[in-house]
């Protein structure tokens, strides 16, 4: 009898538990809280990052949970991204189209922690590799956070499988 209370309330607290977690999520007020469940494609000590689906858009998002300096807030991130089909480079482009953005900060609060996400929309082409940053304050052009190395396809479809996220844009040859 005793295990099998024990049992019930265990089973009643994991309820309680997934209540308490979806209406943190309705009080966050955010599209970007289910990142929150997810596994980042690349994680360091100043941000996540995530690519999801956010109604017809794939994007990619930076997250970062607890503050955000003014440097970052007025920093503009890089983005390149490498393309499968190198027709698509051009005889100007370099080996990667640039796809700069210009740090478009917002935040939601989930559980008592406040988390700042920027983000933008990817190109509907095959890519390859991403390599991502940030510049230094104010035009500086400084690259202030980058990266520690490329990100493959092969890398970012594996852990969008695990998220749900499947995206025909980094599939395998």
């Amino acid at each position: 009898m005793a295990i099998i209370f024990f049992q019930v309330q265990k089973k009643n607290q994991y309820k309680k538990d997934i209540e308490e977690n979806t209406r943190a999520k309705e009080l966050a007020n955010s599209e970007f809280v289910k990142l929150l469940d997810q596994r980042p494609i690349y994680g360091d000590s100043i941000y996540k990052i995530y690519i999801a689906k956010f109604g017809e858009h794939t994007k990619i998002v930076f997250l970062r949970k607890g503050s955000i300096s003014e440097i970052q807030k007025e920093s503009r991130f890089f983005l390149h991204l490498y393309p499968r089909d190198k027709t698509l480079l051009g005889e100007s482009e370099s080996k990667s189209p640039s796809f700069d953005f210009k740090n478009n900060v917002s935040s939601f609060t989930f559980k008592q922690s406040k988390y700042f996400v920027s983000s933008t929309n990817l190109p509907d082409i095959m890519i390859d590799k991403i390599n991502v940053g940030q510049y230094g304050y104010r035009g500086d052009s400084k690259i202030t956070w980058q990266i520690s190395s490329l990100l493959s396809a092969e890398s970012i479809e594996e852990i969008l499988k695990i998220n749900k996220e499947e995206n025909n844009i980094f599939k395998r040859r």
